[in-house]
């Protein structure tokens, strides 16, 4: 199997700086009341300020307290500093042997991905407004930009030639885990659901009588419901009635929870069993990702045994 080139995301590049538009550290009383300059620790004469580990937990979180309250923020902020600051430590020493390596990012590679920047924030005059009223420049801006493209370069450089993944291991992979490369049965199902049985029952005889499922959908719109579901993956009752019916099929009133619910079945997927062929490109991509990670750490292992590592007790707490 050929060794495909594949975009690595160890860092993704520029969302710590447009979090910086969009969140502002100064809103958190106990993070301002901090000196945001004080050293936390220290990597071979390289200071990490508490700064820095603020900025880095936004970046590493930033899906997760996009719609917190800044009380849940600051209690996340707490409970994950001590891993942060190791994450920072590593990503300082990737960053030293970069620069030791002379490994070099041209000024258009920066200017390009600050356009890039520019443009989800809402062009040219947003993005200086949104640094100016942080106190940032855009010289700090491109600072940081280089230093997060220098490690990404250097860890492809450095790691993507030593990983390889054999068709043989591929092969492997797939006759050791067939569950993951089969689907389950499948119906995709609309229903009308109702609290009261009497008004379930008394629509399903309307069913009965002669009106269409459509028509009964449009009349009572705002009880309608629709879904997929798996063998296995639902109540017994619910499992046993879709999967004796066929696209078309109309059941009669069943409980659910506290609801009675008429089903129709939609659509019919049968079990469906991945081919290697299919399966193949996805395994590979897990294989090397695993591999990638495992030289990742095995690379600042390596590297923290050579380096001067100081953390403050007060950060660690």
């Amino acid at each position: 199997m050929r060794n495909r080139q594949r975009p690595t995301s160890v860092i993704r590049l520029g969302v710590l700086l447009a979090l910086l538009f969009s969140f502002s550290i100064q809103q958190h009383a106990s993070w301002a009341a901090r000196g945001v300059d004080q050293v936390v620790a220290v990597v071979n004469e390289d200071p990490i300020t508490f700064k820095d580990i603020q900025e880095y937990f936004m970046f590493l979180f930033v899906d997760e307290i996009s719609t917190d309250e800044p009380e849940v923020i600051n209690q996340k902020f707490k409970e994950n500093r001590k891993d942060i600051t190791e994450k920072l430590i590593d990503d300082r020493l990737l960053l030293q042997e970069a620069r030791n390596k002379k490994v070099t990012v041209t000024d258009a590679e920066i200017e390009r991905r600050l356009d890039e920047i520019k443009k989800d924030n809402g062009g040219e005059d947003a993005f200086m407004k949104g640094i100016l009223a942080r106190g940032l420049t855009v010289p700090m801006l491109k600072e940081k930009l280089r230093e997060q493209i220098m490690i990404k370069v250097f860890i492809e450089e450095t790691i993507r030639p030593r990983i390889e993944v054999s068709p043989s291991e591929v092969n492997e992979y797939y006759a050791a885990y067939p569950d993951q490369f089969t689907n389950d049965e499948e119906r995709s199902y609309e229903a009308l659901k109702f609290v009261n049985k009497l008004e379930a029952m008394y629509v399903y005889k309307l069913y009965s009588s002669g009106d269409s499922f459509d028509k009964l959908k449009e009349t009572y719109k705002d009880n309608l419901v629709d879904g997929k579901i798996r063998k296995n993956e639902g109540a017994d009752r619910v499992i046993k009635i879709l999967f004796n019916l066929q696209a078309g099929m109309v059941s009669r009133p069943v409980k659910v929870g506290n609801a009675f619910l008429i089903f129709r079945v939609v659509d019919v997927r049968p079990k469906i069993t991945v081919s290697f062929q299919e399966a193949q490109e996805s395994i590979y991509g897990k294989l090397y990702s695993e591999k990638f990670a495992l030289k990742i750490k095995e690379l600042t292992t390596s590297l923290k045994q050579k380096a001067y590592i100081k953390i403050y007790e007060d950060t660690a707490s």
